[in-house]
């Protein structure tokens, strides 16, 4: 079943509203795997206990409203959330099911033809999301807010535009159960980051165009990092150019690579072991009659670096035909690869 609504109006006085809502309601493909997987069952592993819920139920509002305080300055304010059940995902870690998930979000952003501000918040609330694989209840709070503005111009009578701005934000996560212990990642965790960043494209001849761009960033995770990039386009005929580029990326862990630590296997009793080794540690406890059995992220991953470069070939031919060719080396260091 799905019923979906959709309404856009003008309040008046340069003032638009448009709401958006929808519920959804299916059944699932997802069998349980207690006693065996559906398919490949000598390879998936089993999962300890089944799925509780049989339907998959989705449920989602928005709103947005704009306010043109002159004919090109726009102010938009949108709202909205999402709330789901039922779903079974699948990651490198294992099975599980969301019983009760809501997806908050809010946007606020003002436009204008030389700058834009832009602020956001997006936010992920898990309630016992079931583990199947290790029978465990998995809670978390999850939070993203940044603020970003940026700015154009034309210089040089229009033969040339530059673009900067500034990119400041954060993340949190909280996997802490009602008792307080914590079910996704080691403990709570956040971050804070910040950027500069600009553009400046140049129409140095009539047939050649270059452009230069380049990002500096710093975060609670990794040292401050810029990020180049320059390339020239070269027009040959009205139909034909040739391009070139090089540029230098980085990527950093996130939260989840750098500090999960999750339940991926029931436990393992290992009490024969303890208490063979009695006689030699004698009445001191050794915990082994509930080993866990845990993904645990790296939290020395360093930095991913990648550094490309490209030259190419575009043609159209006949006016029907596009032909694009080219030919580039990437070269990444310290790759950033999931969970084994």
């Amino acid at each position: 079943q799905r019923i979906e609504f959709r309404q856009a109006l003008p309040l008046g006085r340069e003032w638009y509203l448009k709401a958006i809502g929808g519920y959804h309601r299916s059944s699932d493909f997802t069998r349980s795997r207690v006693e065996t997987a559906e398919y490949a069952p000598a390879t998936l592993p089993r999962d300890l206990v089944a799925p509780t819920l049989g339907n998959v139920r989705l449920s989602f509002g928005g709103v947005r409203l704009d306010k043109y305080t002159t004919p090109e300055r726009l102010l938009t304010f949108e709202l909205g959330t999402a709330h789901e059940e039922g779903p079974v995902t699948l990651s490198p870690l294992a099975r599980a099911q969301a019983t009760d998930v809501d997806q908050p979000w809010l946007r606020f952003n003002v436009a204008a033809p030389r700058w834009n501000v832009l602020a956001y918040y997006t936010g992920n609330r898990l309630n016992g999301t079931r583990n199947l694989t290790a029978n465990s209840l998995l809670y978390l709070r999850a939070s993203h807010m940044a603020v970003e503005a940026q700015g154009n111009r034309q210089f040089a009578g229009a033969r040339g535009r530059v673009i900067a701005g500034v990119e400041f934000g954060g993340q949190t996560v909280d996997s802490a159960d009602p008792n307080g212990a914590q079910t996704v990642y080691d403990r709570k965790r956040s971050t804070q980051y910040g950027s500069v960043f600009g553009q400046v494209e140049y129409r140095l001849t009539a047939r050649l165009n270059a452009v230069g761009s380049a990002r500096w960033d710093r975060s609670t995770l990794h040292d401050g990092r810029v990020s180049p990039r320059v390339a020239a386009v070269y027009r040959l005929t009205p139909s034909q150019t040739l391009r070139a580029t090089y540029g230098r990326a980085f990527q950093v862990a996130n939260l989840t690579e750098l500090f999960v630590r999750i339940a991926v296997a029931p436990p393992i009793h290992l009490s024969p072991v303890e208490t063979a080794l009695a006689p030699l540690v004698g009445n001191t406890s050794l915990g082994l009659g509930n080993v866990p059995v845990l993904a645990v992220g790296n939290n020395d991953l360093r930095v991913e670096r990648i550094d490309s470069a490209e030259i190419g070939y575009q043609a159209v031919i006949g006016g029907r035909l596009l032909v694009n060719a080219g030919v580039y080396r990437n070269q990444l260091s310290d790759f950033i690869r999931n969970l084994l």
